[in-house]
C-alpha cells in the first residue's frame, strides 16, 4: 500500500490511472487520497512519515507543478541527508 497525492483535487476526475482504480472499487478518493500538492507544501497534511514508506504522486497537471514536485522531494531529501 502506498500514501497517495496529487497536483490538484481536479486531476482525480480527470485521471484514467485513478478513475479506474475507483471503477475497480480498491481506490475511494475520500479515503485513499492524502492529499493534494498544494496540501503537502501548505503542510496543512502529513508527508512520508519514514524511509520505508512508498509515496505516489499523481500529476495530470502542468509541468511547473511536476517542477514544484521535484524541488520539493529534492529539498527534501538534502536536508534529511544533512
Amino acid at each position: 500500500m502506498s500514501s497517495v497525492y496529487t497536483d490538484t483535487l481536479e486531476a482525480v476526475a480527470k485521471s484514467g490511472d485513478v478513475l479506474n482504480a475507483v471503477k475497480a472499487g480498491v481506490f475511494s478518493v475520500n479515503t485513499d487520497l492524502k492529499g493534494t500538492l498544494a496540501d503537502l507544501c501548505k503542510r496543512t497534511v502529513q508527508g512520508r512519515r519514514d524511509a520505508r514508506e512508498i509515496t505516489l504522486f499523481k500529476s495530470v497537471g502542468t509541468a511547473l507543478e511536476d517542477l514544484a514536485a521535484a524541488e520539493l522531494a529534492f529539498d527534501t531529501c538534502v536536508r534529511a541527508a544533512l
